[in-house]
């Protein structure tokens, strides 16, 4: 059975931002890398949330908020809704249904080990289809 751990992006290769970043950067962020979302840290680097590409949508677009007088802070999504490393994929799934996410954080002893998208679960299922294929071809 796949886990969380298995599909997440490391956090090695997440974009982490400061709660007082301005909405700006991060968007500016997000376009550049080709993300969906950041990991948001307090000034002691501890998690306080995550801003998406629908975060920052809605905050421009309807709430009209100035993206350069604005930091992430104020639109970030918090609670943060979090998954263990050894979560099974079905839980992840069901998880990112239950609360209408997209981008779960990955924990392990307490620290972000990691992140799980809906781009990820997606990639692991086109996966299997094209092994499945393969061995129907045989």
């Amino acid at each position: 059975m796949f886990k969380a751990r298995d599909v997440m992006v490391p956090r090695e290769k997440l974009e982490i931002v400061e709660v007082d970043e301005p909405i700006v950067k991060v968007a500016i962020k997000i376009i550049n890398e080709g993300i969906g979302s950041v990991i948001v840290v307090n000034k002691d680097g501890e998690l306080a949330g995550i801003v998406t590409k629908r975060d920052i949508i809605r905050a421009i677009m309807f709430e009209k908020l100035d993206p350069e007088k604005t930091s992430v802070e104020r639109i970030m999504s918090r609670p943060l809704i979090t998954i263990d490393a050894d979560t099974p994929l079905d839980i992840v799934i069901d998880t990112m249904y239950k609360y209408s996410v997209s981008h779960l954080p990955v924990i392990e002893d307490n620290s972000l080990v990691g992140l799980v998208s809906d781009y990820d679960i997606v990639q692991v299922v086109r996966d299997l289809l094209d092994i499945l294929a393969n061995k129907q071809g045989m």
